[in-house]
């Protein structure tokens, strides 16, 4: 091997190893950022089948029709018990057709467990479901913050 392809493989095998901190860096973050996008998006309501348990009771389900336009959904409104014992509600977003994306926002109206969903638009005809998304506060938080005590 004469001298000068000794030196060039000398500088190629350098640059690659001045990359494998780099490599392993963004393979650590790239990991991370996946690892808190898992904890942090919740069950997929369209992943829960029609009758699991999912965590809450729903009830007292009232839908209520357009003044100006009797066939428009105007709101549903119902009441959502967690079946934790001390977590609460602290969301709710509701889908009234199976064909549609998007999920309306609710409003907690009187209490802590009846909410209230605007109809979106959605005819009554075309209403063949009622999809809940519901994000509940947990009577622990998950995490526990542990401070050093210092003393003198």
């Amino acid at each position: 091997m004469s001298g000068r392809v000794r030196i060039v493989m000398m500088m190629i095998t350098r640059r690659y190893l001045q990359l494998i901190p780099l490599l392993f860096s963004f393979l650590l973050l790239s990991s991370a950022a996946y690892a808190l996008a898992v904890v942090t998006r919740g069950p997929n309501p369209a992943s829960t089948p029609a009758g699991a348990s999912s965590g809450y009771s729903v009830s007292q389900i009232h839908y209520t029709l357009s003044t100006t336009n009797p066939s428009m959904i105007a709101e549903v409104a119902f009441t959502v018990v967690p079946d934790t014992a001390g977590a609460r509600i602290v969301t709710v977003r509701a889908k009234l057709t199976s064909a549609g994306t998007g999920y309306l926002p609710c409003t907690n109206i009187g209490g802590a467990q009846r909410w209230a969903c605007p109809g979106g638009g959605v005819a009554v005809a075309a209403a063949d479901q009622l999809t809940l998304d519901v994000g509940l506060w947990p009577s622990e938080p998950p995490y526990r913050l542990l401070m050093p005590i210092i003393r003198n």
